[in-house]
């Protein structure tokens, strides 16, 4: 017997594949360089695939897959929250009841591949890991295209006045006007009552359709 060949290939090896080959031909063309000089570049190209950051897992590629920052030929990547001077967010490993917050909020002075050094919101400064360390987040941007924050409101008595002078209920206004056929519509559809089910009600029957013999 015999059966008839079926190859199977690795879909995510050779979508990459693709990836790298992108990668390479577009720093050829970049640096005025010939096909057969690809092995000059692949080092540059494959240094953009590594240190390439998903927003959404917060790492590249590399990290994802050793858990380690890599050195690279232009030194050693790091994020760009890392690398400005800022608020940032630090997990509180040590909570005293279940109430306190998860975060805190720590001003970021310098950072390392591996750890930083970060001031407390006491005043103490401490070094830090890099795996606690979270970004803080950026401002909204309204639509006009500028960066503004966003204020939520909480439906506070204080907030009326921001929001706008609550209209009175004296106001002969249209949405306060009523005629009177609405409100005699109102009391008769008050008045009517509520339907009750029809159905009848019987006692649950039993070993009724088991067959003796």
């Amino acid at each position: 017997r015999t059966t008839a060949h079926n190859p199977q290939d690795n879909g995510q090896g050779e979508r990459y594949n693709g990836i790298i080959w992108k990668a390479v031909t577009s720093t050829l063309r970049s640096h005025d360089l010939r096909i057969e000089q690809r092995e000059e570049v692949i080092g540059l190209a494959l240094h953009s695939i590594r240190t390439l950051l998903s927003t959404t897992t917060n790492a590249n590629p590399h990290e994802r897959l050793l858990g380690y920052q890599r050195r690279t030929p232009t030194g050693t990547s790091l994020p760009i929250w890392l690398t400005t001077l800022g608020i940032v967010l630090m997990r509180r490993l040590k909570r005293t009841n279940k109430h306190d917050h998860l975060v805190e909020e720590v001003e970021l002075m310098e950072a390392n591949p591996k750890y930083a050094h970060v001031r407390l919101t006491d005043g103490r400064e401490t070094t830090a890991s890099l795996r606690p360390l979270a970004p803080f987040g950026g401002k909204c941007v309204s639509e006009d295209g500028n960066p503004d924050e966003t204020k939520m409101g909480t439906g506070a008595p204080g907030e009326e006045g921001e929001k706008g002078e609550k209209p009175d209920a004296n106001d002969p206004t249209p949405e306060n006007s009523e005629s009177e056929e609405d409100t005699e519509t109102r009391d008769e559809t008050h008045q009517t009552p509520p339907r009750r089910s029809t159905r009848i009600k019987r006692a649950t029957q039993r070993l009724q359709d088991n067959v003796q013999y």
